[in-house]
């Protein structure tokens, strides 16, 4: 990782040098905002230690082509000090005595994203082919299905492409939001004609009527989406679960699939997934049922709506009486 090293005082930039170069990164040292300006004059540093919060020393940064990740050093990390560096577009912030553990440790996390944008950014560019499965939280889907259905059910689980998956006679769905990765979901579950009677002993002892069959896929649906919803809160991801509806789907889309099969019972399970880029609107235009893509603040840094948030009419107002009707807010699509 090429690093950019500036500080007036000599002695910080040799420790801060010492520490990255003991780590295999390139240095560069500059000790004065003209210094750092004739820096990016040649090839722009990946990363950027700034000892010094002022305009002077991080604009030749923010002027740059690309984007370089510019770490503010301070000597103290006090709620002004850090916001002043927010306020100036610093990407992270640390003491200006942090350990060489610390130093190296927030170095290497942006060895880590860029890795990570790299592997997945032609997923998740605007008009790229999305594929839902690079998602953590559907390639574990298969085991929380498994969990949920399989002891209730005694079928085993099959994963399979959706195409290739019967025909439901009754099914149900939940629409799913993954507001930070602007992806909208339906989880859809099923059941084929052939499986309707065993189920139906299955779930009531005997055969019931066709409504009771579909609130029973209804059920079924929500129990997925509420184990999918576990599952996204404990990675820390934004998510939001819609309620359960009749799925009028003659055949499941295109997309990932799994069928739990057994006893008699053949229970399908499809996933249809559609990214969008997240949008910035003002306060004044947001909807109900606009989904938050970002946490929205007020100028004291105090949380207002979280992430993943799907807006009501009370919290469209609220925004718009604590943030003014003209604050950009960065919205995904509707839940």
């Amino acid at each position: 990782m090429n690093v950019l090293v500036a500080s007036k005082i000599p002695r910080e930039r040799d420790r801060l040098a010492r520490m990255l170069g003991g780590a295999g990164h390139s240095v560069q040292g500059c000790g004065t905002p003209a210094e750092v300006e004739a820096a990016m004059r040649g090839a722009a540093p990946e990363v950027a230690i700034v000892c010094h919060v002022a305009t002077d020393w991080l604009q030749p940064l923010a002027q740059s082509d690309r984007h370089i990740y510019t770490i503010a050093a301070l000597t103290e990390l006090s709620g002004r000090k850090v916001q002043e560096a927010w306020d100036l577009g610093v990407d992270d912030v640390m003491r200006r005595a942090a350990s060489a553990e610390e130093v190296l440790g927030r170095v290497g996390a942006v060895t880590r994203i860029k890795g990570w944008i790299e592997s997945m950014g032609a997923d998740f560019a605007a008009d790229a082919p999305f594929d839902v499965r690079r998602l953590a939280v559907v390639r574990e889907l298969g085991n929380l299905l498994a969990e949920e259905y399989g002891g209730m059910t005694g079928a085993t689980l099959e994963q399979r492409p959706s195409k290739k998956l019967p025909a439901p006679l009754y099914a149900a769905e939940v629409t799913l939001t993954l507001a930070a990765e602007s992806v909208e979901m339906t989880l859809g579950v099923g059941i084929e004609e052939a499986s309707a009677g065993p189920f139906a002993s299955m779930l009531f002892g005997e055969a019931v009527p066709p409504e009771v069959m579909a609130d029973a896929m209804r059920e079924f649906a929500n129990s997925a989406g509420g184990a999918f919803k576990r599952s996204a809160l404990n990675e820390d991801q934004s998510f939001s679960l819609g309620l359960p509806q009749d799925s009028m789907l003659m055949s499941p889309p295109e997309g990932p699939g799994w069928l739990l099969a057994g006893g008699g019972i053949r229970l399908i399970v499809w996933l249809i997934a559609r990214k969008d880029q997240p949008r910035r609107v003002t306060a004044a235009n947001l909807e109900e049922g606009m989904v938050l893509a970002q946490a929205v603040r007020n100028g004291a840094g105090q949380l207002l709506v979280a992430a993943g948030s799907v807006l009501t009419q009370r919290t469209v107002a609220r925004l718009i009486e604590m943030v003014g009707p003209t604050a950009l807010v960065e919205v995904a699509s509707a839940a």
